[in-house]
């Protein structure tokens, strides 16, 4: 078993690693996030190369794992953008927020 059971990691869905690069991600400064630094952007991503393997339909979809420390509390905040499954219009959800 690695470390990934005590890291924070953003996703789409996919939650035991990428191996095949399914997702990518643009606008997003991995390098700068730490313990201490916390993960910002106005223009970011966690995307599915090919939308159409994505979840859908009703299905739950994973989004993060945020580790912080215990009695911890903050809100995670983000967007959201999907494909529609029956051809209408695709959606889009902004300012979406997670307590933790």
């Amino acid at each position: 078993m690695g470390f990934a059971q005590f890291d924070s990691w953003l996703t789409v869905g996919i939650t035991g690693g990428d191996a095949t690069g399914q997702l990518s991600s643009i606008g997003l400064d991995w390098t700068s996030w730490t313990e201490n630094n916390p993960l910002e952007t106005s223009d970011g991503a966690v995307f599915w190369m090919s939308p159409d393997d994505g979840p859908a339909g009703d299905t739950d979809a994973v989004l993060a794992q945020v580790t912080v420390p215990a009695g911890t509390t903050g809100t995670a905040t983000m967007g959201m953008q999907g494909r529609s499954a029956d051809g209408a219009e695709d959606w889009q959800a902004d300012n979406v927020l997670f307590n933790y």
